[in-house]
């Protein structure tokens, strides 16, 4: 229960009091996620997902949420208990969960709910080491969170290309640069190099003619609606990097 408050309620007080970290804690296999409102918002939703461990045994103790807008002053943190936790700590858990989240249909809250369980048993059952996971913010990430700070929504009437545009087609661009390195560098630990580029190109080619595509968009002409695409577009790339990644990671044997 000390491990589940610290997570649930000290952390994000701590920080909002500038208070340093506690130092019987650390993160790793941390993932974040930013997505348009939409609906006429500029806004932006942004989520962290992070497993906590207790620092001197490495064990997860919990995984760290946190939910906010960036156009209002909505922020909500909770904690994703491992499912090995007293069973007080479970039913708290769910109880600051539907708190947390009460605007949202309980169909929502209830899949929210088991998908985080499953989240926490797989962490569990493997047992990650902070050491060995913990990522900076990828250099791309930090550019277009720069670019989206300077935007001007204040200045955007409907009709227009949108002021955050442009960050997240530079943004797309940047990351299939990291795809073609990415495949640069399994490629050159293969030896069927032609079929695996045949691979490659037909990836691209569904890429290019369906998830990469804007057909039918057009009339849009830079919304929030082309904005979520291009979101979900490099949600679609990050995700086949990290697989080639990990392909390569396997036949290395570090995994």
């Amino acid at each position: 229960m000390e491990d589940y408050t610290f997570i649930s309620q000290e952390i994000l007080s701590d920080a909002k009091a500038g208070k340093p970290a506690n130092q019987n804690y650390t993160s790793g296999h941390e993932h974040s996620w930013t997505a348009p409102v939409g609906d006429g918002s500029t806004g932006n939703r942004k989520c962290l997902a992070s497993v906590i461990y207790d620092k001197g045994t490495s064990r997860p103790v919990g995984i760290l949420v946190v939910l906010r807008r960036t156009d209002t002053d909505f922020l909500r943190s909770m904690c994703i208990p491992m499912p090995s936790s007293e069973q007080a700590v479970i039913d708290r858990a769910w109880n600051d969960l539907l708190i947390a989240t009460s605007e949202w249909s309980k169909q929502a809250q209830t899949y929210f709910w088991q998908v985080a369980l499953s989240f926490a048993a797989e962490v569990e059952a493997k047992g990650y080491a902070p050491t060995a996971i913990v990522k900076a913010e990828h250099a791309i990430d930090k550019q277009l969170n720069a670019c989206l700070a300077k935007g001007d929504p204040d200045n955007y009437q409907w009709g227009m290309t949108h002021p955050e545009y442009g960050c997240w087609n530079t943004a797309l661009q940047a990351w299939l640069v990291e795809l073609k390195r990415a495949e640069d560098r399994l490629m050159a630990a293969v030896e069927d190099k032609a079929g695996l580029k045949k691979y490659f190109d037909a990836w691209h080619t569904y890429y290019d003619n369906y998830l990469g595509a804007e057909e039918g968009f057009e009339d849009f002409g830079g919304s929030l609606y082309q904005i979520a695409l291009l979101s979900s577009q490099i949600t679609i790339v990050k995700a086949r990097i990290e697989m080639l990644d990990t392909y390569l990671g396997i036949r290395n044997g570090d995994y």
